[in-house]
This record gives C-alpha cells, sequence and structure tokens, in this order.
C-alpha cells in the first residue's frame, strides 16, 4: 500500500469544504503527483493531465475534466492564470482542480496575483523523520522537551545516506541513489532550466550549483560566486534565483530585529537533497535545517501560524545556526554539532540577551539529553522526536 504523505490528511478536509484550488508544488520527484492523485481517489472521478504530454495538452485546452481533475507543469503556459482562473470562477461546484509543478510556482506570479482568494498553496517536502516514523507535528504552544517519542537513530542514518526523496530512501541502495541524483539534477538543469528561462550559458548554473556545495553552513557570498564565473553581480544573482526556484537550494536570511551590531544581508543556503553533501557536519547541519524549514512551511500552510527560520550572526561572529521566530518573538534557538557536549557561549549570549525561551543544541551523537545553564543538548532523534517531525 501506497504511503500517505503528510499532508494528505488536512488537505483533503479543508478543500472538500471550502472549493479551493489546490496547489501542490514542492522539488521534483518529491512525490506531488502521488499525493495529487491520493486526494483524487476521494473523488469518483479524477482525472490527472499533464502539460508535458501533447495529447493532455489538447485535453486540458478542451477542457476535457473530470469532478476532480490534477492539472501538472500547466504553470509552463503562458496564459495559465487566466485559464484556470476562468475554470474556477465558473465551474467550482463540478470541478476541484489541483496544480502541481516542479517549479517554483510564485516564479510565474508577475504583475500581481490574479488567483488570490482562490487558491491554497501547500509546499510538500521530502521525507522527513517524523513522517517516517508516523509522528505528529507539534504545535509551538505544545513543545514539550522532556516528553517525546525517540526517532530510531536508523531513520536519520538513511535519510544523510539516501536523502529523504521517496525513490531512493524507499530503495535504500547506494548506487541507485547515485544514477538518480545524477539523472535528476540533469533532467533539472537541462529540461527544467529551459523551461524557466531562455538561457545560453546552462553550464554556467550548472557550476554555480557545485560551487554552493562548498558554501553549505555558511554565509555566501554572490560577489565570491561572480568573481569565480567571471560574469556580472546581478547575472550571478538571477542565476542563484534560478538555482532556488528549481528547489534546488534554499536559502535562510539572517535575523536582524533587537541586534544591533546583526548581519542584515547575508544568507545562508542549503540543499534540497542534503545526502548529496560529502562534508558530514555540513550534511547534518543542513539535515536539520531541512527538518526546520519543513516545519515551518508545514505550519504557514495548514494552520496559518506566524513562524519563520532564521540564523544570528553579528559583527564580532558571534553565530547560532538557526532561530525560529514565533509570533514575531524569538522562540527557540537551534545550534548543531556532531557530537559536542560543551555549552556554545553563542546561543547562551543570544537566550540572555533576546530572552529566547528554549536554546537547544541538537548533536548526532545519539543518547544524549542534558540541561545545562539554561540550554539543553540532545541527540538529533531526539530533538526531531520534540517537534514531531
Amino acid at each position: 500500500m501506497e504511503r500517505k504523505r503528510y499532508l494528505y490528511d488536512l488537505i483533503v478536509p479543508e478543500h472538500l469544504k471550502s472549493r479551493k484550488m489546490i496547489l501542490i508544488s514542492g522539488p521534483r520527484q518529491v512525490g506531488k503527483t502521488t499525493l495529487s492523485k491520493q486526494i483524487g481517489s476521494n473523488f469518483k472521478n479524477h482525472t490527472y493531465l499533464n502539460w508535458d504530454d501533447i495529447d493532455d495538452r489538447l485535453r486540458i485546452r478542451n477542457r476535457e475534466f473530470s469532478s476532480f481533475t490534477i492539472l501538472d507543469e500547466i504553470h509552463k503556459s503562458k496564459q495559465w492564470k487566466s485559464f484556470v482562473k476562468g475554470i474556477y470562477d465558473k465551474s467550482k461546484e463540478e470541478v476541484l482542480l489541483c496544480i502541481t509543478g516542479s517549479s517554483r510556482i510564485d516564479v510565474y506570479k508577475k504583475g500581481g496575483d490574479s488567483l488570490i482568494g482562490r487558491y491554497f498553496h501547500y509546499l510538500l517536502h521530502p521525507f522527513s523523520a517524523g513522517e517516517l516514523s508516523n509522528n505528529h507535528i507539534v504545535l509551538p504552544k505544545n513543545i514539550d522537551c522532556e516528553n517525546y517519542q525517540d526517532i530510531q537513530e536508523t531513520v536519520i542514518n538513511d535519510l544523510l545516506k539516501f536523502s529523504g526523496f521517496p525513490e531512493p530512501f524507499l530503495r535504500k541502495e547506494e548506487v541507485f541513489y547515485k544514477k538518480w541524483r545524477n539523472q535528476r539534477l540533469e533532467k533539472i538543469l537541462k529540461e527544467d532550466l529551459r523551461d524557466l528561462e531562455n538561457l545560453k550559458m546552462i553550464e554556467l548554473v550548472e557550476y554555480l550549483y557545485q560551487l554552493g556545495k562548498n558554501t553549505v553552513g555558511s554565509t555566501f557570498s554572490i560577489n565570491s560566486f561572480r568573481e569565480t564565473l567571471n560574469i556580472s553581480f546581478p547575472t550571478t544573482a538571477h542565476y542563484w534565483k534560478i538555482l532556488e526556484s528549481l528547489y534546488l537550494y534554499f536559502s535562510i536570511p539572517p535575523y536582524s530585529k533587537s541586534i544591533a551590531r546583526s548581519l542584515t544581508k547575508e544568507r545562508k543556503a542549503y540543499l534540497w537533497d542534503y545526502a548529496d553533501l560529502t562534508n558530514e557536519s555540513a550534511a547534518f547541519e543542513n539535515l536539520i535545517a531541512s527538518h526546520l524549514l519543513k516545519y515551518v512551511h508545514f505550519l504557514q500552510n495548514t494552520y496559518g501560524e506566524n513562524i519563520n527560520l532564521f540564523y544570528i550572526r553579528d559583527r564580532e561572529k558571534r553565530e547560532v545556526d538557526f532561530l525560529l521566530e514565533y509570533e514575531n518573538k524569538p522562540w527557540m534557538l537551534i545550534e548543531t554539532k556532531l557530537d559536542t557536549t560543551e555549552i556554545h557561549k553563542n546561543s547562551l549570549y543570544y537566550k540572555n540577551n533576546l530572552n529566547v525561551p528554549y536554546s537547544i543544541q541538537v548533536i548526532k551523537k545519539p543518547h544524549v539529553f542534558i540541561k545545562k545553564d539554561a540550554q539543553i543538548i540532545l541527540s538529533a532523534n531526539k530533538f526531531l522526536g520534540v517537534l514531531g517531525i
């Protein structure tokens, strides 16, 4: 039996009731089609149509729709927003649309969003430790660092080795993962890139992807990339934005509120496929970053919670890997280490100065839970059990 994805139980009742369009975006091969078809199974008649297929494209244009219709990759059509808006306005009681895409749908929102009020958008993430362990994601108000359900250590090790993308994770074969990774990258950097941009220098975007892997866990500099690529700053910045729009990278901004000498521009970059990293420390930090981002997006998309993810670093180079902000207030500091159980002084500094309720040091080493000087040091399998992801 196919595993139900974590968004399934929340999307189905909401949209059966509201009749709003469903927009599902996310990385290529993350499971968007599987999820949309699972949702469609709740209807007597459901149809899957892919804009990339010539026959399906004709059926889309002829509006050969059923009561639940999945339109995959339709955002590649120049007039897609006007098209689906017309269907929704005229037939929303007869046809429920589910729109999916392997590029960020918001990239195609230019000159305002004519679909506003007609859809709910969900970003589908790869498997995470909590989803694989059937844990329930915990709301911020219910966080309890004392009582939680541990994640099995093998789940985290497998995620680091095979990624959270369903196909390689479920296969758990190293050679298969490498072949899958190479084919996926080629498809994104060749086919998807051509659909998104009319680029003559695709090889430079490929090179930028490789350069970016060396910066994971550190602040990255567009100017440094520009010098290496020998192209202009605006072009380099545009190419980096493309890598994010294709869900190869995501970036986290610095937190600047209430910090007099904070960094305000430099971001930290992470891979969606962190198993592609060879540096153990960077891969582990990336894994935690990916889980935190999934936690944030889930709460934003499904509950409308006001929660955001940052990192902290000031001009004195006091840095903490992550800060979760909840209801516009610093809520949880998270620092990642492989096995260090010493107090992280920067976390303690920011906890006291920003009055942060939680300061947590997450380590890869298993079976650790220590309370020390207003900080909690715990293993990744315990921390991800706390959040439920």
